[in-house]
């Protein structure tokens, strides 16, 4: 029984924990492109947003006209393949090692290009 009533208490916690994480990583974000400048990865971040927020909506797309989907369905699945890249993608690359300069212009850059490809797909299908 008190086993229970820890769990219930705790809940509370954890849901304000995971509502500060994305925020949280979003100043990480930003703290990473002010110290290292995206100059030496901009090519590459470039590309890796343009794939993520043009290239699996096309591939998309296709794959959904070869199924021979609804327009409801294939824009509800363009809409989820044109969303950015993850926030939480800079915490878990800073916490593995990686380039961390990459992964914070990957994010920004497909924010930024994820909203061009969001209004063409709301509004073509």
């Amino acid at each position: 029984m008190a086993g229970t009533a820890d769990a219930a208490l705790d809940r509370p916690h954890d849901q304000h924990r995971r509502a500060n994480v994305t925020p949280l990583a979003l100043i990480c974000i930003g703290g990473a492109l002010a110290v290292t400048p995206l100059r030496g990865n901009q090519r590459n971040a470039t590309l890796a947003a343009l794939l993520k927020t043009a290239g699996q909506p096309l591939l998309g797309w296709l794959v959904a006209r070869w199924l021979g989907l609804a327009p409801a369905e294939t824009q509800i699945g363009l809409i989820i393949l044109a969303t950015p890249t993850a926030a939480a993608t800079y915490t878990m690359v800073t916490q593995l090692g990686g380039d961390e300069a990459l992964a914070a212009g990957s994010v920004v850059l497909s924010t930024l290009f994820s909203a061009a490809t969001l209004a063409v797909i709301v509004g073509a299908l």
